[in-house]
């Protein structure tokens, strides 16, 4: 809905104020009051002779606020009288009174078309204003970059160049008079067979853009290699009427894709020859593999395993244990060494020793993965572990034997017990006997069990020391033995030694350490901690009279169990006090033949 036009009144007189008024609308606003609210949004200004003359210096000042738009002014006269001189210099129209409706109205709207004029007139300069600090904004900013920037007219033959700004000569060396109307070929020099050519061409055919890359020469003959950006400008008919061309220097890229191209080959040559796997590979796909890694798998040309998945390589099992390996590369962490079971293209099992890093190719990031063929190594390992394996059966039937061998000394011994008549001969015999079983004893958990090289101590401890209880004869009853063992393992030496020390502890107590017919209790207590062993061994019988030279002037037994310390390089305590307690701490030996563990593993591929 077109507004209403405002217009401001200024008469003396109230009523002929409403009779101008009433002339005026219903096609006008009207405002009235002093001329210090005059407004620039007002079209038109009524004045009679009167308030024109008092309000003449606010007119001035109204006119001037209003700038560029230009506010017309009407003044009211008296039929007969000739007004001033400055009524007729400022006025637009100089009415007499009294006017007909329409005569006034004519002239009001032709005032008025004035005032519109002028308003668009001014909004017509006020854009052209803005667009031209536009332009000089734009061409500040062009002429400011350091990117070369040229305008060529489409429309001219061989299409001469326009526009170049100061990035332009900056980069090429030349000015501006020896640029503008030459085409841009003229930076080629006698360097015109660039297949960057036929690209700028089919573009200026077509009317498209495009981007590539030119040989170009500067002022003093220096190379540099320019990247064009060409984009055309088409006018209001379609047709293209220019061609912006955006030039950057990338000498130092090019140099640097060219320095990386070279050593990109020098490291596949070198790799090429590396008797080791070498493969690249982007999320699970092979890009590069050389010779080796290809004789891995099976192929002759490393070129024909490009753009293979590497599960297509590797048995379904493996898959899961892969792509997680590929993930956490592909998360910047490098994977640990590992053994992948696979076969190569002719069907045979091999084995390969794999390890990958994440690395970075022309810009991308990779998964390099370097590996050897371990086949040879692990078919001799297993080998090495079937043979162990029979090892390991020779020596459960060699303990075997010794136990049954020994099993067969010990009967032979009590046969002869049995045609003894000395108490004393009969006594040693039975405790050659008991050595003998202690002995026994190991070799039969040794049959027993998997691993030849230690025993289990608690359950052999347990074992020896209910076969004593029951073996010595005495008139009491069976000995009431207290024994606490830690899990601990000990090689062959240790538990014969340490199982004949509690054989000789335990018989001497039965003997010595009671009077005939007192019940005998023993405390025995073997602890482990970490390489260490601690026996300590107590009874409550009559102990001994001189602690300090029971090893020396002891019986049989006493000597023995000295020999078994020095054995163990055992540190011992011996004291008498209500009972016979005995002390001793040794080394858990390390053992020095083949490797448990090895020993335990499977027995090779089915």
């Amino acid at each position: 809905m077109k507004e209403k036009e405002i217009v401001y009144l200024g008469i003396s007189s109230p009523g002929d104020q409403r009779l101008v008024a009433d002339l005026l609308e219903p096609g006008h606003t009207i405002e009235a009051g002093s001329a210090e609210f005059l407004q620039t949004r007002v079209q038109l200004l009524i004045f009679d002779f009167v308030e024109f003359e008092r309000s003449y210096s606010d007119i001035v000042k109204a006119r001037r606020e209003a700038g560029g738009i230009y506010l017309p002014l009407m003044v009211l006269i008296q039929k007969g009288k000739t007004g001033t001189d400055r009524v007729w210099e400022m006025a637009d129209d100089v009415v007499e009174m009294p006017v007909s409706r329409k005569n006034l109205l004519t002239r009001v709207r032709g005032l008025i078309k004035i005032h519109s004029f002028s308003k668009e007139a001014e909004q017509g300069r006020q854009k052209v204003k803005e667009q031209n600090r536009q332009l000089r904004l734009y061409y500040s900013a062009v002429q400011s970059t350091g990117t070369g920037i040229t305008i060529t007219d489409a429309r001219k033959s061989d299409h001469p160049i326009i526009f170049a700004n100061r990035g332009f000569t900056e980069l090429t060396g030349y000015s501006q008079e020896e640029i503008v109307g030459r085409n841009c070929r003229f930076l080629q020099g006698d360097d015109r067979n660039q297949q960057s050519r036929q690209v700028v061409r089919d573009a200026i055919k077509h009317g498209t853009g495009c981007v590539t890359l030119f040989r170009n020469y500067r002022k003093d003959g220096t190379l540099f290699w320019n990247e064009l950006k060409l984009s055309p400008i088409h006018g209001s008919d379609g047709e293209v009427d220019y061609f912006v061309g955006v030039q950057n220097d990338v000498t130092n890229l090019v140099e640097s894709r060219e320095e990386l191209k070279i050593t990109k080959e020098k490291w596949q040559r070198i790799v090429a020859q590396n008797p080791s796997m070498v493969q690249l590979s982007e999320h699970g796909v092979i890009t590069f593999m050389n010779r080796a890694g290809a004789a891995m798998h099976g192929f002759d040309n490393p070129e024909d395993m490009n753009g293979m998945s590497l599960l297509d390589l590797y048995p379904e099992e493996m898959h899961e244990t892969l792509q997680k390996r590929i993930a956490q590369v592909e998360q910047g962490k490098p994977t640990r060494p590992l053994i992948y079971t696979t076969k190569d293209r002719t069907g045979r099992v091999r084995y390969l020793k794999i390890q990958s890093i994440p690395a970075e190719i022309d810009g991308k990031p990779v998964i390099q993965t370097v590996g050897e063929d371990v086949t040879e190594l692990k078919e001799s390992e297993y080998e090495l572990r079937y043979l162990l394996k029979e090892k390991q059966i020779l020596l459960q039937e060699v303990h075997h034997r010794v136990k049954n061998n020994l099993a067969v000394l010990n009967a032979l011994l009590g046969m002869q017990m049995a045609t003894l008549q000395e108490a004393q001969a009969r006594t040693i015999l039975a405790d050659t006997q008991m050595r003998i079983i202690s002995i026994a004893k190991v070799h039969e958990h040794l049959y027993n069990q998997e691993n030849l090289n230690e025993i289990g101590f608690e359950e052999y401890a347990r074992e020896l020391v209910e076969k004593i209880g029951e073996a010595v004869d005495s008139e009491s009853a069976p000995p009431k033995i207290n024994l606490q063992v830690d899990p601990v393992e000990l090689n062959l030496d240790q538990s014969i030694t340490c199982g004949l020390m509690l054989n000789e502890l335990i018989t001497n107590t039965m003997k010595y350490a009671y009077e005939p017919g007192v019940d005998v209790r023993i405390d025995i207590d073997i602890r482990r901690d970490g390489e260490m062993v601690s026996v300590a061994y107590r009874d409550y019988g009559r102990g001994i009279t001189n602690p300090e030279t029971f090893f020396k002037e002891g019986n049989f037994g006493a000597t023995v169990i000295g020999i078994f310390l020095q054995q163990l390089k055992a540190e011992w305590n011996l004291s008498s006090d209500n009972g016979l307690r005995f002390d001793f701490t040794f080394r858990k030996a390390e053992y020095h033949g083949p490797s448990r563990n090895f020993a335990r593993r499977d027995e090779g591929p089915a």
